[in-house]
């Protein structure tokens, strides 16, 4: 008997030290990407209640509004990660998309309400968003509401990367072969190329989550789940512009 109850308490100590250290391991990833938005809804809450008394027309409060709205919108967003980085540590998430693959037909359409979804983040980097929703493309299989959100974290990632930057545009665009079909951010910047040599071995190279995720989670997390979906990312630069493409196998139809 107690040996048995020796065996339980052992299985049960290094179940609760596992999960100890991935909660760890997420909230060190985690912490320092709420810091900012966090403290930006304060101070935007602050002017805004400052505002009330003092502003002469309902124009002066638009500023702090759209300041805790982009904000409010980027800590919703950092909660999603935390989950999905929850998820593909343990295996969770894998495990659910091989259960719900289904047939997705309306890749142009998720796209373009992922991009509308950033408008208004746009226009507070001052970037211009070229975007258009196309009339027909190939399906491929997989998870909705997890392709959607990598395209929303491409779409915020390149507004991030070209934030007040002078005259700066991002156009997304589609196109296919036989076999892939593929979307393209391209910025009509160059990469700096500090940020190349951060940005490239985490597109290119097999990095796990602990080795990599500390230096861009919002990038690898969307890595991953192109990866569960068999695709591929891959990241384009020159001397006048970069690009980030994410590429996917067409389904093929059963008849």
């Amino acid at each position: 008997m107690y040996k048995q109850l020796d065996r339980h308490f052992l299985r049960q100590t290094t179940a609760n030290e596992n999960l100890t250290e991935l909660k760890q391991k997420i909230l060190a990833l985690i912490s320092p990407e709420f810091h900012k938005p966090l403290t930006l809804v304060e101070s935007y809450s602050d002017e805004l209640e400052s505002g009330v008394n003092s502003a002469k027309t309902s124009q002066d409060l638009v500023a702090p509004l759209r300041g805790i709205q982009a904000n409010s919108n980027e800590l919703a967003r950092l909660v999603d990660d935390f989950i999905a980085l929850a998820e593909l540590e343990t295996g969770e998430k894998k495990n659910a998309y091989h259960l719900s693959e289904q047939l997705i037909s309306a890749v142009g359409l998720n796209s373009f309400e992922a991009a509308e979804r950033c408008f208004m983040e746009a226009q507070n980097a001052n970037v211009t968003l070229n975007y258009y929703l196309p009339s027909s493309l190939p399906n491929i299989r997989g998870v909705e509401s997890m392709l959607q959100n990598v395209f929303h974290i491409f779409t915020l990632l390149m507004i991030e990367e070209l934030r007040d930057k002078p005259d700066a545009e991002i156009d997304i665009g589609y196109s296919w072969s036989d076999d892939d079909l593929s979307i393209s951010y391209v910025a009509n910047q160059p990469l700096t190329q500090e940020r190349i040599m951060l940005l490239a071995p985490l597109v290119h190279e097999h990095l796990s989550l602990k080795q990599a995720s500390h230096q861009h989670p919002q990038l690898i997390i969307a890595k991953k789940y192109i990866e569960l979906h068999n695709g591929r990312l891959s990241l384009k630069t020159d001397d006048q512009s970069f690009a980030f493409v994410l590429s996917f196998p067409i389904a093929v139809l059963e008849y």
